[in-house]
């Protein structure tokens, strides 16, 4: 599976962590889609199918965790990676993040590297699921 295949949306209401996030995984090869509220992000979802979707969780009107609770009961066989990304997150909520291979967790501020390296890890996972 090659970084050309795959769709990534980006949903964030700070614009600048958004670019940075489109630009740097632009430039591996991946499509990358971006949306600033979580309403916007869903929809998105609903409609293109996302095979990897990187969230904020503090955003105006539903929070990066309820869009991924939502998102899980609407597909809860899709396979795709949520990457969960915040200054803050409580002890529930960080510990529902990691209780799913699905789920990373990727603290603010970060490296954009972090991100693509987070998604290069799960792509190799996925690989060899796939071939085995």
């Amino acid at each position: 599976m090659d970084a050309d295949g795959l769709l990534v949306l980006s949903i964030d209401d700070d614009p600048c962590i958004s670019r940075v996030v489109q630009l740097k995984l632009q430039n591996a090869g991946y499509r990358v889609l971006r949306a600033v509220t979580a309403e916007e992000g869903l929809l998105k979802i609903r409609e293109l199918h996302p095979d990897i979707i990187i969230t904020d969780v503090k955003m105006p009107g539903m929070s990066g965790i309820d869009l991924c609770r939502e998102c899980e009961e609407m597909t809860p066989d899709a396979d795709y990676l949520t990457i969960v990304l915040t200054a803050q997150l409580d002890d529930e909520s960080r510990k529902w993040v990691e209780s799913s291979p699905r789920r990373r967790f990727i603290s603010k501020p970060f490296s954009p590297r972090k991100i693509l390296a987070t998604i290069e890890e799960y792509r190799r996972t996925r690989e060899q699921v796939a071939t085995a």
